[in-house]
């Protein structure tokens, strides 16, 4: 199995964790989608996140996922206020 296939594969397991993270934080279905796709692809790209072990795994998704939640929050906060 190449190293692209393997990759492929554990982010399916991976892709229910993904999606429920964003639900939470987003409670909406369609823009948990939509955010669980992004953050799918920013897994695949993160050396760090193949680098940690696979209990480890769950807790560095979550954290992915609310930085980038809040960093957006705070992004639409400061547009509002400006």
């Amino acid at each position: 199995m190449t190293d692209f296939q393997y990759k492929i594969n554990r982010l399916r397991q991976c892709e229910s964790t993904c999606y429920t993270i964003c639900l939470k934080l987003l409670q909406n279905e369609q823009q948990a989608a939509k955010a669980a796709e992004w953050l799918l692809k920013r897994l695949f790209a993160d050396e760090q996140f193949w680098q940690i072990s696979e209990a480890a795994r769950d807790r560095y998704i979550f954290r992915i996922a609310s930085s980038a939640y809040l960093n957006q929050t705070q992004m639409r906060s400061f547009m509002k206020t400006s």
